[in-house]
């Protein structure tokens, strides 16, 4: 019973308390949340002996059947994370190269990425790079494919420039 004794006096102490905050408070904008908090901490002390009795909270499981489909969900949400970026990175890329070719040769071009998406030492590296330029700069054939080949670290075997109609 000395435990009741205590939670009273616990409880008493914090209502004397915030009394006393309550009356040297001035009335203002701040007083509400003295009171707000006074009275929070006066709730968790009115619960406290409940968290005393059980202090050990029962661990919810979930079925099994239940934590399959969650970790199915998980994996399916990260292999749709894994192709948006992978589709963003290559997309940037495919950008990055057109600009430089307007940039350097002054005409447009479509560029085609693929890059690395499986292995995690190479995970986006270029693997091939299609690039699609005018009729009219046909002769620039081999300077574009330096271009991209010393700019973005591709193998120029692995570059294919093609005349787009």
């Amino acid at each position: 019973m000395e435990w009741v004794r205590e939670w009273i006096m616990k409880i008493a102490g914090i209502t004397a308390l915030g009394a006393v905050c309550d009356m040297i408070m001035t009335d203002g904008h701040m007083k509400k949340y003295v009171r707000m908090i006074v009275g929070l901490v006066l709730i968790f002390a009115i619960i406290s002996p409940i968290t005393e009795i059980t202090p050990d909270i029962p661990e919810i499981t979930l079925p099994h059947e239940t934590q399959k489909k969650a970790v199915q969900l998980k994996t399916s949400i990260t292999e749709k994370e894994h192709r948006q970026i992978v589709a963003l990175y290559s997309e940037k890329l495919e950008k990055s190269m057109e600009n430089k070719i307007y940039s350097d040769y002054g005409f447009e071009a479509l560029a085609e990425v693929e890059v690395e998406e499986n292995a995690e030492e190479s995970f986006g590296n270029i693997t091939f790079v299609l690039i699609k330029i005018p009729p009219e700069s046909k002769e620039r054939i081999e300077d574009i494919k330096m271009t991209v080949s010393k700019d973005f670290g591709v193998d120029t075997r692995n570059i294919s420039v093609e005349v787009k109609n």
